[in-house]
């Protein structure tokens, strides 16, 4: 095989190997992390549990990104009215899994 082959063979590689790259791709898909603390206090009514109130805490960069634009007024302040309809979506969308929330006493 001469010199002249061999590199018109390489090409050819190089060539099908950057097609077959470039159309297998997939387009990448980014899924955005959201980092929680998590507060919870039990209420207790006549010695039974009566209810739970949670109190997560949303990490910076998500409390960022999910505020942008809600400051409506432009106060630099976010009040309950603003903040409506961000807190409606998570609270719906929590109950599809239970609030991530499991209680266990005496085994059950």
């Amino acid at each position: 095989m001469s010199l002249l082959g061999s590199l018109s063979a390489r090409r050819g590689l190089l060539a099908g190997c950057a097609l077959w790259a470039v159309t297998a791709a997939a387009p990448a898909h980014a899924h955005p992390h959201v980092y929680i603390t998590v507060a919870g206090t039990i209420a207790f009514e006549q010695g039974k549990v009566a209810g739970f109130e949670h109190v997560w805490f949303f990490d910076e960069l998500y409390t960022a990104m999910a505020v942008e634009g809600l400051d409506k007024n432009g106060d630099g302040k976010y009040d309950r009215e603003e903040l409506a309809e961000l807190a409606k979506v998570n609270i719906e969308g929590l109950k599809e899994f239970g609030y991530f929330t499991q209680f266990a006493a005496g085994g059950k």
